[in-house]
């Protein structure tokens, strides 16, 4: 039942770590829209500190966005950040790298993948011949990263 139990969080947590990974992927590899961010206010506190405010491009406008990466020097009102945008039905605009967020998320679902394997026994099983277990948990990492590309290629659509 633990087991179980732990497939169904793990594969719930690929998802998340997927759906957050997404649009910074696409804008690493090459999509969406280079444009203008125009910085409308700031939270002053809290671990992220997102920014909200408008993004405007060639073929693409959004009146409300959040920001994500602006500099300290441009978190003031009426500041311009050059951000990168997916498309126009994105929420979030980001300025600076992309290529972190998108790996950060990776690093965890391969870590989902990891818990995967140590909660639902797979080391444990004496029942099995020793080639049997590497092959399970060389499923129990793959089963995440599966769910995980699922979810970016979906971004697209």
């Amino acid at each position: 039942m633990t087991g179980l139990a732990a497939l169904l969080v793990v594969g719930f947590l690929a998802a998340f770590f997927g759906w957050v990974s997404a649009e910074p992927f696409w804008l690493s590899a090459g999509r969406g829209a280079d444009g203008t961010a125009t910085v409308s206010s700031c939270r002053a506190s809290g671990p992220a500190r997102p920014c909200v405010g408008t993004f405007a491009a060639d073929g693409v406008r959004s009146d409300v966005v959040r920001l994500s990466g602006v500099a300290a020097r441009d978190r003031r009102a009426g500041g311009t950040v050059d951000a990168k945008m997916l498309d126009a039905d994105s929420r979030w605009a980001y300025a600076g790298p992309t290529a972190i967020r998108w790996q950060l998320g990776l690093a965890a679902v391969v870590a989902c993948g990891l818990l995967l394997g140590w909660a639902t026994g797979v080391g444990r099983l004496r029942t099995t011949s020793r080639n049997r277990r590497l092959l399970l948990r060389l499923l129990s990492l793959v089963a995440p990263l599966t769910i995980f590309a699922g979810v970016v290629l979906a971004a697209l659509l």
